[in-house]
């Protein structure tokens, strides 16, 4: 009965420390830095692969921030909506969602790009996405948003 506590104790001694080891119990929840988009990249009017005008924008976006050193890491969840006229064919179009931390010199620090390629099936008229993404941004800094097509 000894050995058995014994290892118990063990295996959730050593659970522990390899989630510091890790870096998980390190890092402190704080408030997240201004978030904006750039004028025209939070909602666009792109064509199809068929050539059909749709629109094409940010539905919202949900944060969580973290502190190590001097560095915060930034997870968001961005929801993406695309609402189309022509909706009794499918089809697909390409779309880049990026996410970019500048510092306080309006300089890039850190940047994601997430290229998709969005199928919209037959008789949707809203499809909407949601994309998790990740960017270190420096404590005086902040983060831009945007969509675009290229």
């Amino acid at each position: 009965m000894k050995k058995i506590c014994v290892l118990l104790f063990l295996i959730c001694f050593s659970s522990c420390s390899s989630l510091d080891v890790i870096g998980v119990l390190d890092k402190e929840e704080i408030p997240c830095p201004k978030i904006t988009s750039p004028s025209g990249s939070e909602e666009l009017i792109i064509n199809t692969m068929n050539k059909v005008k749709t629109y094409i924008g940010l539905r919202g976006i949900n944060t969580k921030c973290f502190v190590k050193n001097s560095l915060i890491t930034m997870d968001l969840e961005v929801n993406v909506r695309v609402i189309r006229r022509d909706y009794k064919i499918d089809d697909n179009i390409e779309i880049t969602l990026s996410v970019v931390s500048i510092d306080e010199n309006k300089k890039e620090y850190d940047r994601e790009d997430f290229e998709s390629k969005f199928f919209l099936k037959e008789n949707s008229k809203i499809i909407e996405r949601a994309t998790e993404m990740s960017v270190e941004v420096p404590k005086t800094g902040s983060v831009l948003i945007g969509l675009y097509q290229k």
